[in-house]
C-alpha cells in the first residue's frame, strides 16, 4: 500500500449520502455530502433517483479517484441483491478495485463497537437500536420504516409537529398565534393553506416531514410545553429501543448516535433519564470517515 492510495467512505441514510476520503496515512482529503442513496431499488423512479445520485457523488469526488471503498447503506443488508447491485454500481462508477458494501447500521454500529460489545441506538430520519452478536448476527428494534414505526429520529418529531398543527387549524380559528403552527407556516413560506401544506409533505415524502424536527427544536427553546412534550416523547422512544434490545442481550454500553439528536438537548435528556443509571455515551463520531478507515482492512 502507498500513501497515494485514496480510500472512500459513504454513509448513506435517507436524508443524504455524507462521503469521506482518506489518504494511506488515514488523512482527511476532503468530504461531503450528496443527494440520499437508498437500499430501496424496488421502482424505476427509486433506481433513477439512487443513479442520479451516484452521479453526483462522482462529480462530487472530483479530481479524487478512490481505489477502495466501504459504502453503509440504509435499507440494506450485506449480501442481499440490493448491497450487490450497490457494489457492482460503485465498482463501475468509480472505477474502484475493492467495494464493501454493508447496511448504514452495519457500519454505524462497527464505527462505535466490536461486535457483541453494546447497543446503539440510532436517531436520524428514522429511529433504530441494534446490536451486532459476536457472530456478527445482528438484533435489531424499531427502524421498520415510516409506514410502520420509526419511533425517536426526525420523521416521527415532525410528524408528531404537524399533527399538533393541523389539529390546530381544525379547532381555532387563529393557529397562527401558536408558536409551533407559526414556524410551520413559515417553514411552508409563510401560509397556513392546507394545498400548500399538503404539496410540500406528500411530495417531499418523509425527508420533508422530517425537515420540520429542527422547527420544534426552535420553538421547544422558546420554553413551548408542547413543544417540548414532542422531544421529551422522542427521548422516551429512544430509550425503549434500547430497552427492547437488552430484554435480549443483557446490559450492555449504549451509545446514542444521529443527526436527530442535534434537534434538541432536551431528547437526550429525556432519554438518558428514562434509562436511568446506565452506561450513555453520545460520542461525535464521522461515520464517514470512519468507513473510510475501515477500507484499509479490505
Amino acid at each position: 500500500m502507498t500513501n497515494e492510495e485514496v480510500l472512500l467512505g459513504l454513509d448513506a441514510g435517507a436524508s443524504s449520502c455524507k462521503w469521506a476520503l482518506v489518504n494511506a496515512k488515514l488523512e482527511l482529503l476532503a468530504a461531503g455530502r450528496v443527494a440520499p442513496i437508498t437500499g430501496h431499488v424496488f421502482t424505476k423512479e427509486q433506481r433513477q433517483s439512487n443513479f442520479a445520485a451516484l452521479e453526483a457523488l462522482t462529480s462530487a469526488l472530483g479530481q479524487h479517484k478512490p481505489t477502495r471503498a466501504v459504502a453503509g447503506i440504509t435499507g440494506l443488508s450485506m449480501g442481499d441483491a440490493a448491497a450487490q447491485f450497490y457494489q457492482d454500481a460503485l465498482i463501475e462508477a468509480l472505477g474502484l478495485a475493492d467495494v464493501a458494501v454493508m447496511s448504514d447500521m452495519d457500519l454505524a454500529y462497527l464505527a462505535h463497537f466490536e461486535p457483541g460489545q453494546g447497543i446503539l441506538v440510532y436517531a436520524g430520519t428514522g429511529g433504530i437500536a441494534y446490536h451486532l452478536s459476536a457472530d456478527g448476527s445482528p438484533i435489531r428494534a424499531g427502524g421498520r420504516g415510516y409506514l410502520i414505526a420509526d419511533p425517536g429520529g426526525g420523521f416521527s418529531i415532525g410528524q408528531q409537529a404537524l399533527r399538533f398543527v393541523t389539529t390546530l387549524m381544525d379547532i381555532s380559528p387563529t393557529p397562527e398565534t401558536h408558536p409551533l403552527a407559526s414556524a410551520v407556516f413559515a417553514h411552508l413560506g409563510n401560509s397556513s393553506d392546507w394545498t400548500i401544506m399538503r404539496e410540500h409533505i406528500y411530495g417531499g415524502g418523509r425527508s420533508a416531514v422530517a425537515a420540520f424536527a429542527p422547527l420544534v427544536g426552535v420553538v421547544a427553546a422558546q420554553g413551548n410545553p408542547e413543544a417540548i412534550a414532542i422531544l421529551e416523547q422522542a427521548g422516551q422512544e429512544i430509550a425503549e429501543l434500547a430497552s427492547r434490545i437488552m430484554r435480549r442481550v443483557g446490559v450492555l454500553p449504549i451509545v446514542l448516535a444521529g443527526g436527530a439528536l442535534e434537534v434538541s438537548p432536551i431528547i437526550v435528556k429525556s432519554a438518558q433519564a428514562a434509562l436511568g443509571n446506565l452506561e450513555v455515551s453520545i460520542p461525535k463520531t464521522d461515520i464517514a470517515q470512519a468507513a473510510a478507515k475501515m477500507a484499509l482492512e479490505l
